[in-house]
Order: C-alpha cells, then structure tokens, then sequence
C-alpha cells in the first residue's frame, strides 16, 4: 500500500513545492486540496522517468499556477511509491589488507 503525506503550503508557494514534490523519484501521484475541497489530481507514475517533468511544463503547470493566484493555503498529499525513497546499504564481506 502506498504511502500518503500531507503539506499545506501558502498559494505563493505552490508552484515551487509541487515542482520540488516531481523531482523526488518516490512522488507516485499528487492532489491538491483548498478547505477540504478536492481540485486537481496529477498521477507521475508512467513509466518513463523523464515523462513526468514534461507533463508538468504545459498545461497541468499552468493549471496549479492559477489554482495557486486564487487559494491562500493549498494542501496537497502526496502519494509515494513503497519502497523506492528508501536507500539500500550493501556490506560488503570482502576484507580489506593483503592475502
């Protein structure tokens, strides 16, 4: 099961946040939210991962950039994919010094 987080951010600072959210590899779908109204859902989870920051430039950009001119406080929760924000350690058994 997915992850959820929830921001509020300022309508000033949406643009840069949402922008910030896309270029986390673990962002799998966005939505944002004014008073508990539901406005605008963004899914990024396509498959290519250069897709998504190209869907963000046209028409959805200029969507919550004028989402952002009409609402003072915006909450928008972020939908992670599981498993993919986590880093990995790999312990090497291998010593080190001469054999």
């Amino acid at each position: 099961m997915p992850e959820k987080e929830k921001i509020k951010v300022r309508g000033k600072n949406l643009v840069e946040t949402v922008k910030e959210l896309v270029s986390r590899k673990d962002t799998r779908k966005l939505c944002l939210y004014n008073e508990e109204k539901h406005l605008l859902d963004v899914p990024l989870n396509i498959g290519d991962p250069a897709s998504p920051v190209t869907m963000l430039e046209a028409p959805v950009l200029a969507a919550i950039r004028a989402f952002s001119t009409l609402v003072n406080e915006c909450t928008i929760e972020v939908e992670k994919n599981p498993g993919k924000g986590k880093k990995r350690t790999v312990k090497s058994s291998r010593k080190s010094g001469s054999a």
